[in-house]
């Protein structure tokens, strides 16, 4: 590009790069949700760009959530060098991602990806992962999604009226959670809920992108080829 180039990002610009090149998805182990695009390596600098455009938005609460919950990452290979921006964080899935993509008309039949990861996103907020019907709608959804909604997939789909009808109702009644002096009860499973005490170690460059998430000391000085003990 030339020097004096400059990116303009407009809020329906994104939308149609998304619609092209980014994806809705959701991991059937725990059903974390995330929003990514996946770039060649070259453009990075762009995702950079988007990076700034999504935080700089005003639903961003920059006062809780730091600019590296916008995960960029690059993965460099010999034949296949990308550049990924990754957002799992749920307050800017909550905050940002579903209420801007919401705000906007689409063109493509990704929305339908985008309209279902909402509602598991929704069914979740109320705890519906922790109950036997609700993984059975949420793993409904999960059925249809990318590229499983490819008439080639070869996979049965269930009824997309009849799943968002099902949803809406439960979504209607009572939440799965409750709130007891500051921790949350588990209704179906009759507990409380707990959260992984483990902390990951993110290491930055010093532009604040994330370059290694490491899940322990010892690995963070692997990774940096330092050693514990002082000479």
């Amino acid at each position: 590009m030339p020097a004096e180039f400059k990116y303009r990002i407009t809020p329906y610009w994104l939308l149609g790069f998304v619609e092209g090149d980014g994806s809705f998805y959701i991991c059937r182990k725990n059903f974390q949700l995330y929003f990514a695009i996946v770039q060649h390596y070259k453009d990075s600098e762009l995702m950079h760009k988007i990076c700034d455009f999504l935080y700089n938005l005003p639903r961003v609460d920059t006062k809780i959530i730091h600019k590296t919950s916008i995960r960029i990452s690059e993965s460099l290979g010999t034949n296949n060098s990308v550049t990924y921006l990754v957002i799992n964080h749920y307050d800017l899935i909550k905050s940002l991602i579903i209420p801007f993509f919401s705000s906007m008309t689409w063109r493509s039949k990704k929305f339908l990806d985008f309209e279902d990861f909402t509602w598991v996103f929704k069914l979740k907020e109320q705890g519906h992962h922790h109950s036997h019907k609700g993984k059975i709608w949420i793993n409904s959804f999960l059925e249809q999604m990318n590229n499983n909604r490819l008439s080639t997939s070869g996979k049965p789909r269930a009824d997309r009226e009849l799943l968002i009808s099902q949803a809406n109702i439960m979504l209607q009644g009572p939440s799965n959670y409750e709130k007891v002096g500051g921790k949350t009860w588990i209704i179906s499973q009759n507990k409380w809920l707990t959260y992984r005490k483990h902390v990951a170690i993110e290491i930055l460059d010093d532009k604040g992108n994330l370059v290694k998430t490491c899940q322990s000391i010892t690995a963070v000085m692997d990774f940096l080829g330092v050693s514990r003990y002082i000479d």
